[in-house]
């Protein structure tokens, strides 16, 4: 048997292998610069999205610094008189309340913002600079009508507590008291209303009995 022997490989063969390791270290070389490319672009992408929701959110915030502004400013205005309103002209004409009715109607009333909103100023107008609860109270309700009511409606009382003009309106004016020293300064409001109310009977009883 006659022994075979193997042909010399060829050059082109022998630099095949090492011709296409080359080539594909290149293409992978390739690959790595695409996804480092990718990833800036990305990374820039993220940058811009949170730039923007800043920049949104600023803007938002911006809006309604200057929507808060105008507000006060305007309330500001109606306080001093410089700006004329209806809401605010109506409020001070119901003003003081005097009977259970008129009560009924201003919590109805009181259901719209602006004249919510004009309420508000008109009772910021009434306590001015002093933090004095009483004096307030005492133009909003008459000691007639007063006389009805306590803070929470214990007795056969009604409850102020529940009223939107007291729980809302003034409780927002007085909100630097904080919510134990305001209500405090209501009960002794009422307080002192009921006590003129009984000085007023007693000086009616006895100006008629001629005592």
């Amino acid at each position: 048997m006659q022994a075979t022997t193997s042909s010399p490989m060829s050059p082109e063969i022998a630099e095949a292998p090492a011709a296409f390791n080359e080539e594909m270290m290149g293409m992978l070389k390739e690959i790595l610069e695409n996804q480092k490319e990718l990833a800036a672009k990305m990374t820039s992408l993220e940058a811009n999205y949170v730039n923007k929701s800043e920049m949104l959110a600023q803007n938002t915030l911006l809006r309604e610094c200057k929507v808060a502004i105008k507000n006060v400013q305007r309330s500001v205005c109606l306080m001093t008189g410089e700006e004329k309103d209806d809401a605010l002209d109506e409020v001070a004409r119901m003003l003081p309340l005097n009977t259970v009715e008129s009560v009924f109607e201003i919590e109805e009333k009181l259901k719209e913002p602006q004249f919510a909103q004009a309420t508000t100023t008109y009772c910021h107008k009434l306590k001015g600079t002093s933090q004095d609860v009483d004096g307030v109270i005492r133009n909003i309700l008459t000691d007639n009508l007063l006389e009805s009511f306590n803070w929470d409606g214990r007795g056969d009382k009604r409850a102020l507590a529940k009223l939107t003009l007291f729980e809302k309106v003034l409780r927002g004016v007085f909100q630097l008291h904080g919510a134990f020293e305001y209500e405090k300064d209501v009960r002794k409001a009422v307080e002192k209303s009921h006590h003129r109310m009984k000085q007023k009977k007693y000086m009616e009883k006895k100006n008629k009995t001629g005592g």
